[in-house]
């Protein structure tokens, strides 16, 4: 365990980890290489009048560029490993109160709702996730989050095709043993992919089997932290039918209208006035 509290996974031998899992089984994450790596450069949209989609690709490089400095190895957000009282340490996180305290530091923002508005933003675009698998505001107390993998990074463009899809969720029923991983929303998917891509399914089929047998032979605290990272990729790019999708929202309306993610109703009033502010701070 390094000072900044972020282990390594080692990948056992008997191959490479296959799909995202190859990208995923390195450092969680690897905060010194991603500090040191060169930031990407992506040309603005050439006016204003721009569609969203050409608009949101620098919108998060700006999120990548910030979350890079919360992985620093020295002055990044605390990363480390928490005791509970019935199940066994939580590897690879940090409190949302450390997150909070830490936006406010380093990006100058003097509200703590500000703060836990712009957190909230990029959260919600998948930079980093509720170690519960819940979709929970991020909260300024001891709750646990984890940041997500590069490879799983929304300014990456990681492929969420119908095909990756179907291979992540005949993995899950593979995984469940005796416990249902799958939500009903996710069964519905499964049944409609099937149909859609059943000439395929063999394909998707041995595929899974593949990624499940080499994620079994990875040590617990590796299969339960790329575990948790594709489950959260999922969940923001495929969500249950009550949220919307991430990806066919526009920016303006997400950042006007999303805010009931945070936690009550005053901290949505307090929060719709500085809304502005924060758009200002990551475009």
């Amino acid at each position: 365990m390094s000072a900044s509290g972020v282990s390594r996974l080692s990948v056992k031998k008997g191959g490479t980890l296959p799909s995202a899992l190859r990208m995923a089984a390195v450092t969680v994450p690897t905060a010194a290489a991603l500090w040191s790596a060169p930031q990407v450069q992506q040309d603005p949209p050439s006016s204003p009048t721009d569609s969203d989609a050409a608009a949101v690709a620098p919108v998060l490089l700006k999120m990548q560029n910030i979350v890079q400095k919360m992985l620093h190895p020295e002055s990044g957000v605390i990363v480390r490993s928490y005791k509970r009282r019935i199940i066994s340490a939580v590897p690879s996180a940090f409190t949302g109160a450390d997150l909070v305290q830490w936006v406010m530091k380093h990006l100058q923002i003097e509200s703590k709702v500000e703060a836990l508005h712009l957190a909230n933003i990029i959260a919600l675009h998948g930079f980093f996730f509720c170690v519960d698998g819940l979709e929970v505001p991020i909260r300024d107390d001891g709750t646990l989050y984890r940041f997500q993998t590069t490879y799983y990074w929304p300014s990456q463009n990681p492929s969420d095709s119908d095909f990756n899809y179907a291979v992540y969720l005949v993995k899950q029923v593979m995984r469940s043993k005796h416990k249902i991983r799958l939500l009903n929303y996710e069964l519905t998917n499964l049944s409609k992919i099937k149909m859609h891509l059943g000439s395929q399914w063999k394909e998707i089929t041995y595929k899974a089997e593949d990624d499940y047998r080499i994620l079994k032979e990875q040590k617990r605290v590796a299969r339960e932290v790329l575990g948790s990272q594709e489950e959260a990729f999922w969940r923001t790019k495929r969500p249950p039918p009550s949220e919307p999708n991430i990806n066919d929202i526009s920016l303006t309306r997400l950042y006007t209208e999303r805010t009931r993610y945070v936690q009550d109703s005053n901290v949505w009033n307090a929060t719709h006035n500085h809304t502005h502010k924060t758009i200002i701070i990551i475009l």
